[in-house]
């Protein structure tokens, strides 16, 4: 039980970190990808493409584990992006 704890801890501090690291450089993404979607884990863009279903393609090809990976969408300067929660009805 406390080794599945760990593990998924684990998982929560290396997203937490792959956000942090978006937040922290957002402009310098949004320079180098522009409306592309980006993969993080940690503080390194492993991939990235302007179709997100390609971009986790390839990734799977890669043999990379995507439940370590932030998938994100890097806007153009001066673009605003909304997300609707799909799960509101």
């Amino acid at each position: 039980m406390y080794e599945k704890m760990r593990k998924e801890l684990k998982l929560i501090e290396q997203l937490d970190a792959s956000h942090k690291f978006i937040d922290e450089n957002f402009e310098k993404l949004q320079e180098k990808y522009p409306n592309e979607f980006i993969a993080v884990r940690g503080n390194k863009v492993l991939d990235h493409d302007k179709n997100d279903k390609i971009l986790l393609k390839r990734l799977e090809e890669k043999g990379e584990d995507l439940v370590n990976i932030l998938i994100w969408f890097i806007p153009e300067k001066g673009l605003v992006v909304l997300y609707k929660n799909k799960s509101i009805k």
